[in-house]
This record gives C-alpha cells, sequence and structure tokens, in this order.
C-alpha cells in the first residue's frame, strides 16, 4: 500500500478529532492495538469492513464520510465521483 496519507486516512484522523478521541482510546473500544489504529490514520494499512462498521458508530460518522465520497456534513463529492466516472468511461 501507498505510504502516503489516503483520503480515508484524513478523514478517519477528522472524525476522530472531532470525536475528541485519541488513536489509543479508539483502539482500545475495537480491540487492537493503538499502532494498528495508528496505521489505519497514517495510510499504512487499511481496516476490514467490520472495523469500519465499528469505527462508524464509535466515532459517529458514515462510511461515507470514511472513504470521501462525503464530507462531514453529507454533502457529496461531486469532484471525486466525477472523476471516478470518467475513469471508467461514465458520465
Amino acid at each position: 500500500m501507498d505510504k502516503k496519507r489516503t483520503r480515508f486516512s484524513k478523514a478517519l484522523t477528522q472524525a476522530r478529532k472531532e470525536s475528541k478521541l485519541t488513536q489509543r482510546e479508539v483502539a482500545q473500544k475495537l480491540n487492537v492495538v493503538t499502532s494498528c489504529y495508528a496505521n489505519w490514520e497514517q495510510g499504512r494499512t487499511e481496516p476490514n469492513t467490520d472495523a469500519i462498521f465499528s469505527l462508524c458508530i464509535i466515532l459517529k460518522a458514515t462510511a461515507d464520510q470514511l472513504i470521501g465520497l462525503t464530507d462531514e456534513y453529507g454533502n457529496k463529492n461531486s469532484q471525486l465521483i466525477s472523476k471516478k466516472k470518467k475513469e471508467w468511461g461514465e458520465s
């Protein structure tokens, strides 16, 4: 996986900070070691779908928000969606 921060890792960090939780607190709620969670925020690894489900509950965020389809207010990321559709040959 690319070591640069991804849309997901940036959104995850933002959602955690808005929830006023530390990385350790989130990791404890998920029953993972802090370094595992930190790797998600740093874009080194990504969680599985079960962990994403739990993250949504813990951080009071939607999966769409965490993966970048919407912002924290529920507004669609139209620019990203249009870019992907063009890549796929859709309009």
